[in-house]
């Protein structure tokens, strides 16, 4: 029952975020806001996306702290989320810059950009098989090694380490996936949808490994389709919607 609420409450909040970037109340991180606009889209985005992954260790640390009071209990459990979003949070510096990087490139040389984003795709794809991507997915799969390695750490401090140390290995999981999403100029709610489904499915399902294989064979696959046919690469490259847009 504690993880179902748990994760019901993950959910709830996940929600919240998506609904938010659809309704555009929060914008899609783009570089050409600044960085502290671009890192508050950045956490918005992050906390719809990959929030709902982190249910086990969620729900693992609930029946870690169901001795405390109530209102310490929902202190530390804010901490934890906190934690985690903060990692996620300085990933998104280095998406700004790779974001500004590629529109700039984007705008002098659209072809050279087209090639940006094939390699985003290849880089992630490839990433998807590797041991690294393999390790770092482990420990997204099984949290409790992380709750046992800081059990000794008491309070909100204490938590605020675990969602980082949590944080840190589900970056190592997925900063390939979201490099492409940049790269490819795929800040969109359904192409961030998608994203998110896969990282939830990796994570939770027992099949989880399989399908990050399988993810990363379609990453593959898509990075050749644009090589043999450039023309598909377009859409995706950053700054084309802007130059679309522009057009008479």
């Amino acid at each position: 029952m504690t993880h179902l609420r748990t994760t019901v409450g993950l959910t709830a909040v996940a929600a919240g975020a998506w609904t938010l970037l659809a309704a555009g109340a929060v914008a899609m991180p783009d570089s050409g806001v600044g960085l502290g606009a671009y890192l508050v889209a950045w956490s918005v985005t992050m906390a719809a996306m990959m929030l709902p992954s982190i249910a086990p260790l969620a729900g693992a640390h609930r029946r870690m702290t169901a001795a405390d009071p109530p209102g310490r209990r929902a202190l530390r459990s804010a901490a934890l989320a906190v934690g985690y979003l903060t990692a996620w949070a300085l990933v998104g510096l280095a998406a700004f810059f790779v974001a500004w990087q590629s529109d700039a490139l984007g705008e002098r040389s659209p072809g050279t950009a087209v090639w940006l984003a094939t390699v985003g795709l290849v880089t992630a794809g490839a990433y998807q098989f590797s041991p690294v991507k393999d390790a770092c997915l482990r420990r997204c799969r099984s949290p409790f090694v992380v709750l046992l390695q800081l059990a000794g750490v008491r309070g909100a401090g204490g938590d605020l380490a675990i969602g980082l140390r949590q944080g840190a290995w589900c970056a190592g999981c997925c900063w390939a996936l979201m490099a492409a999403m940049v790269l490819a100029g795929a800040m969109s709610v359904a192409w961030m949808a998608i994203i998110a489904v896969v990282v939830v499915v990796e994570k939770t399902w027992r099949r989880g490994p399989a399908l990050a294989r399988v993810a990363g064979t379609v990453l593959l696959l898509l990075a050749l389709a644009t090589i043999l046919v450039p023309g598909l690469a377009s859409p995706l490259a950053p700054g084309s919607m802007e130059m679309m847009e522009s057009r008479p």
